[in-house]
């Protein structure tokens, strides 16, 4: 196997300009798989989002940015984007591509780990593990053969599992070709667990109240082990994380038509102000602004 950087970028310089991608929007549950090539790509620009994202490439693509260093994609090369990971994929032009995309909640990745096989490794990069890495065109024929019958076996019912089956072993194929030493840490699979606890409290109790001490309570952990736990496994603030969480659902309800005051309420906004300048902040657009120019959108 042969694991390459193309090029490194300067870090990134305008956080403002990375867009936040909640689960709740690109997701219906807490996994999705499906195949993608230049006609269906839901977003282009540089941005992260609150889950796990393994892509096997079955054609050349052009170049992808992950965290600040480019890759140049081709056939038989995996990708690993990491939670709240800024990437961004610049689709060569002249070029037809294809690839298959799993998304992942941590707490789905976690429970499809073993005592064996702690999958979160995949996603840990370090100077042997690289986000992006080649597999020969031999080692690269068993995901294609598997890709081919899953996409050939579409099922009436049952899909479900077809789909989680292909995950399975898609991971499974990865970590046996991906797997070295170093990259494998026992206390990040800790963290993850904690990780995962804390956003599943967070996306099902969006509307109350937040506050770090009810969040610590939920992890039995203190205040200030939580916060320097998240900030190191996610490199973002809890608070940040929270913000945009919330923005990004009453983004959702608004582009369903719901009345502004009602969408910061539901996401436990009770200062609209403070509703009003952050959606402002991070969506570029006032809610209003934003919910009109949807529904111009569905007329047309």
């Amino acid at each position: 196997m042969e694991r390459f950087s193309i090029r490194k970028e300067a870090a990134l310089t305008d956080p403002q300009k990375v867009i936040f991608y909640p689960s709740s929007k690109l997701l219906e549950t807490d996994y999705s798989c499906l195949f993608r090539d230049e006609s269906r790509e839901p977003y282009t620009a540089l941005s992260y989002h609150d889950f796990y994202e393994f892509q096997v490439f079955l054609g050349s693509a052009g170049l992808i940015n992950i965290n600040g260093d480019m890759y140049a994609v081709q056939r038989g090369d995996l990708a690993f984007i990491g939670m709240f990971t800024p990437h961004e994929l610049h689709i060569s032009k002249d070029q037809h591509y294809k690839r298959f995309s799993i998304s992942l909640s941590a707490s789905r990745l976690i429970s499809m780990s073993t005592a064996q096989s702690n999958l979160p490794d995949l996603f840990r990069y370090t100077e042997n593990h690289h986000p992006v890495v080649h597999i020969d065109e031999e080692a690269f024929a068993k995901y294609v053969r598997l890709l081919e019958h899953y996409q050939s076996a579409r099922l009436d019912h049952g899909q479900d599992l077809l789909d989680l089956a292909v995950i399975h072993q898609l991971l499974a194929f990865a970590y046996n070709d991906c797997w070295t030493e170093s990259a494998t840490d026992s206390s990040d699979s800790h963290y993850m667990l904690m990780i995962s606890q804390l956003i599943n409290y967070i996306n099902e109790h969006l509307s109350e109240n937040l506050s770090l001490a009810t969040l610590a309570d939920q992890v039995s952990y203190s205040q200030y082990y939580v916060c320097r736990i998240f900030k190191k496994m996610t490199n973002k603030n809890l608070s940040s994380y929270i913000l945009e969480k919330r923005i990004g659902e009453a983004a959702r309800l608004l582009r369903e038509g719901s009345a502004v005051s009602r969408a910061a309420e539901a996401v436990g906004f009770n200062n609209y102000s403070y509703f009003y300048k952050s959606f402002l902040r991070l969506n570029g657009t006032a809610p209003a602004e934003y919910r009109d120019r949807w529904a111009n959108a569905e007329k047309h």
